[in-house]
């Protein structure tokens, strides 16, 4: 046989020319016109189960096409695959639904962040840092530490 056709490891597997060559050499070896030699070659392909399930799937045209494929019409028709129609609406299906979730899932924080509104603390807090950055560094680490030792005998006399 002509691993030209068959082997994707031969230098020539790529070449169109050299197929169609192949095929030609082939039909005249056993003296049958070319799409004859493809059938039978193709039909003692049936026998492994990778082959069979990927030509039954694919279904080729009765009548050849007016010019000599340069592949024979299974192996073409393995080659040329498609999408599965349920695979794209699943991807589909599961593309509106995580947008949707994705919305909902955004309105309902912005739904519970409420409005911070500054209490008594955070005003005079707020003062305190005004004051503290008007004084300079040294007074001010001894004013922090005076504010900390308040609260922390505040915290020693409960």
């Amino acid at each position: 046989m002509e691993p030209c056709i068959w082997n994707p490891k031969d230098a020539n597997h790529k070449d169109k020319k050299k197929h169609a060559d192949a095929w030609i050499r082939l039909a005249e070896l056993t003296g049958r016109p070319q799409s004859q030699q493809i059938e039978e070659d193709t039909d003692q392909t049936e026998d492994d189960p990778l082959i069979r399930d990927r030509t039954s799937t694919v279904t080729t045209p009765s009548t050849p096409p007016s010019r000599s494929p340069s592949r024979p019409p299974s192996i073409q028709a393995v080659t040329n695959k498609r999408r599965r129609p349920a695979s794209e609406t699943a991807e589909k299906q599961m593309a509106v639904a995580f947008g949707q979730l994705t919305n909902v899932l955004g309105q309902r924080q912005n739904e519970n962040i409420p409005a911070h509104k500054d209490d008594d603390c955070d005003l005079y807090a707020k003062l305190l840092a005004i004051k503290l950055r008007e004084l300079s560094t040294d007074e001010r680490k001894i004013m922090m530490y005076q504010i900390d030792g308040l609260f922390i005998n505040r915290i020693s006399q409960k």
